[in-house]
């Protein structure tokens, strides 16, 4: 099994809001997660770093054996698949074909 994602010591702050703490969590390539929870839980902030999206105030997330604040995300992202239901705000509307 190869290791995917690590967090260690994970901690999310915006302000005085602490969204997530002392998360430590580790993904194989053999592993499926489902990620559940209350509005407000946390999930958004979880999948976003996992994604290469967005960095912990504290702790080490590493995706894909590259420590975030230690590698391009850029080049990352491009290796990580993500879904999810705000995925679809970011396909532009087209409007129908009159004709096939």
């Amino acid at each position: 099994m190869t290791e995917v994602l690590r967090f260690e010591g994970v901690r999310v702050r915006r302000g005085d809001n602490e969204i997530l703490r002392e998360i430590d969590w580790t993904v194989s390539d053999q592993d499926r997660w489902v990620i559940l929870g209350p509005n407000g839980a946390g999930k958004t902030t979880l999948m976003s770093m996992a994604s290469a999206r967005l960095h912990p105030t504290e702790g080490t997330v590493t995706v894909l054996g590259e420590t975030l604040g230690d590698t391009d995300t850029r080049e990352l992202r491009v290796r990580v698949g993500l879904s999810s239901a705000a995925l679809a705000d970011r396909i532009p509307r087209t409007r129908p074909s009159a004709t096939w």
